[in-house]
C-alpha cells in the first residue's frame, strides 16, 4: 500500500508545482507589459507632437500661399488703364498727404518705427483707422482691376475736358458705347448713377504718358445699360470734373491736367488696395497680450485717406493669419552705375551689354546702397533723384519700374516650445536687430516656426 500512495504523492506534488506562476515570473510579465506600454505611448505621443507640426507648418504654407496669390493678382495688374507705375517726379508737389509718391505702385517704407517714418495707420487721420504692424511695408496698388477697360472712340466729339471752352475743366464730358468703336461688346451696367464721384481715369490711345483721372458728376444713359449688346445697343455720358479744388483724384498728374490730352482712346473706374499686416493681439485691443497679426487688404478712394465709399469696414478685409512682414524693393532702370556722365538705363546706349542694361543688385551693403533697387538697403533714399529722372544727356523719359520683390514672412500659429527659430537680421531694408522689431527674436517670439517666401514680379501695364 505504501508504494501506491507515494506514487500518488509524487503525482499531486508535480500537479502543484505546474499549475501556475512563480511570483517572480509574474513580476518579469508584468515588467514586459510596462515597458510595451511606456514604448507604445511614448510613440503615441510622438506621432502626436509630429502631427502637430505637421499640421501647423500646412496651415503657415497655406496662409503663406494664400497671402502671395492675392497680392501678385493684383501687384501683375498694377497700372492697368495706363496708369504709370514709377515714382512721380512731382511728389514733393502733389499735395496730397501724405505725399503721392508713386501712381500705379506705391510703397510706404518700414512704417512706424520713428517720427521721420511713415505713418502705421493705414488711412491717415481717419477715425478708427487700423495699423500696421511697425516695421513692415504697406504696398499700394492702383489701376482698373474688377471694372472693365472702356474702349473710346478716339476724335469724334466722344471727349472733351472743357465742355464750354471757357477754361474751366469741371464740365468735362465723355461718351461711350455698347458695343465699341471696335464692335466689341463691352459691359456699361457699372457707369450708372452708382459712379458719380468715383474717379475715372482716361489715357491717350496715342501716347502712353499722356493721363489724367477725372471725377464723375453725373451719369445720362441711352438704352439698357445691363442689356446684350446685341439686341439692344446703348451707350452713356459722363459728366467729368477735371478741376483741382473740387477733384482729388487730379493729383496722380500732380494737379494739372495735362493740355495735350485732347482725345482719348480707354477709360475705366480707378480703383486702390492697399495690402498691409494689421496689427492685432491675441486680446482684441490690449496690446500687452501676444501679438496675433494677419495679412488684410483696404480698399481705398483712390489717391485719399478715405475708405472705399466711406466704409470703416473697407480697412479690414482679411486675407491670411499669421503673416507677420510684408517687405517691398523696387527694381529700376536707373543711371546705376554712371552718374549721369555715361551709359546707366537701357537706353542709353545701342548694346545690350553691361550693368548698365541690367536691373542690378549688389551684393554687399555698401553695394546695395547705390544700386538699381530701392529699399533693399537701410541706406537708400526714395526721395533721390535717381528713382525719378535719368541724367545722361539725351535720355528725358522717367525712370521706369521694371520688377517689385515681394517678402512674407510668416509664423506657426502655435508656440513650440522644444523649437528656437533662427535670429532675424536683414529682411530687405527691415533691420531686426533694433527696436520695435528686434521683439521677434526674444525667446518666446522664436518658439514659433517660421516661413519666408519671396517671388519678383514684372508689373504688366494695359
Amino acid at each position: 500500500m505504501r508504494a501506491p500512495r507515494l506514487a500518488l504523492h509524487r503525482r499531486a506534488a508535480r500537479r502543484r508545482a505546474t499549475a501556475g506562476f512563480s511570483l517572480i515570473e509574474l513580476l518579469v510579465v508584468i515588467l514586459i507589459v510596462a515597458e510595451v506600454l511606456v514604448a507604445v505611448s511614448l510613440l503615441f505621443d510622438f506621432n502626436d507632437r509630429v502631427t502637430r507640426v505637421q499640421t501647423q507648418a500646412a496651415d503657415l504654407q497655406q496662409s503663406m500661399r494664400v497671402a502671395q496669390q492675392e497680392v501678385l493678382r493684383h501687384l501683375r495688374m498694377a497700372g492697368r488703364g495706363n496708369l504709370p507705375h514709377g515714382i512721380n517726379p512731382t511728389a514733393v508737389a502733389s499735395g496730397s498727404t501724405p505725399p503721392l509718391t508713386g501712381v500705379g505702385i506705391d510703397v510706404r517704407n518700414n512704417v512706424g518705427i520713428d517720427a521721420s517714418s511713415p505713418s502705421a495707420e493705414i488711412a491717415v487721420g481717419f477715425g478708427g483707422s487700423p495699423r500696421a504692424v511697425r516695421g513692415t511695408d504697406i504696398l499700394i496698388v492702383r489701376g482698373c482691376f474688377e471694372a472693365p477697360l472702356f474702349q473710346v472712340l478716339p476724335g469724334g466729339g466722344s471727349f472733351t475736358p472743357d465742355a464750354n471752352g471757357d477754361g474751366d475743366r469741371s464740365d468735362g464730358r465723355i461718351t461711350i458705347d455698347n458695343p465699341g468703336p471696335a464692335g466689341i461688346c463691352q459691359r456699361l451696367s457699372e457707369l450708372g448713377d452708382d459712379a458719380v464721384d468715383r474717379p475715372l481715369l482716361v489715357s491717350s490711345s496715342s501716347d502712353d504718358a499722356l493721363f489724367a483721372v477725372a471725377r464723375i458728376t453725373a451719369s445720362s444713359a441711352t438704352g439698357d445699360l445691363a442689356a446684350d449688346c446685341i439686341n439692344s445697343p446703348s451707350s452713356v455720358t459722363l459728366g467729368l470734373d477735371f478741376e483741382q479744388l473740387t477733384n482729388p483724384y487730379l493729383v496722380f498728374s500732380g494737379n494739372v491736367y495735362p493740355p495735350q490730352l485732347v482725345s482719348v482712346g480707354w477709360a475705366c473706374l480707378l480703383e486702390e488696395h492697399r495690402f498691409y499686416v494689421r496689427e492685432e493681439y491675441a486680446v482684441p485691443g490690449d496690446a500687452g497680450t501676444e501679438l496675433a497679426p494677419r495679412l488684410s487688404r483696404a480698399r481705398m478712394n483712390p489717391g485719399t485717406e478715405e475708405p472705399l465709399d466711406g466704409l470703416a469696414a473697407n480697412l479690414r478685409l482679411d486675407i491670411a493669419d499669421n503673416i507677420f512682414d510684408l517687405q517691398i524693393a523696387l527694381g529700376f532702370d536707373s543711371d546705376y552705375p554712371s552718374d549721369g556722365s555715361a551709359p546707366g538705363a537701357f537706353e542709353d546706349d545701342a548694346d545690350y551689354l553691361g550693368t548698365d542694361d541690367t536691373v542690378f543688385e549688389g551684393t554687399t551693403a555698401a553695394a546695395r546702397d547705390a544700386d538699381d533697387w530701392l529699399y533693399n538697403s537701410p541706406g537708400d533714399d526714395p526721395a533721390a533723384l535717381q528713382w525719378r529722372v535719368h541724367r545722361f544727356p539725351g535720355n528725358s523719359r522717367g525712370v521706369a519700374l521694371e520688377y517689385v520683390r515681394l517678402t512674407l514672412l510668416g509664423r506657426a500659429d502655435r508656440q513650440d516650445p522644444s523649437y528656437r527659430a533662427p535670429l532675424l537680421e536683414l529682411i530687405e531694408d527691415h533691420d531686426y536687430d533694433v527696436a520695435p522689431s528686434n521683439a521677434f527674436n526674444q525667446e518666446h517670439a522664436r518658439m514659433y516656426r517660421r516661413r519666408m517666401l519671396q517671388t519678383v514680379v514684372a508689373p504688366r501695364n494695359l
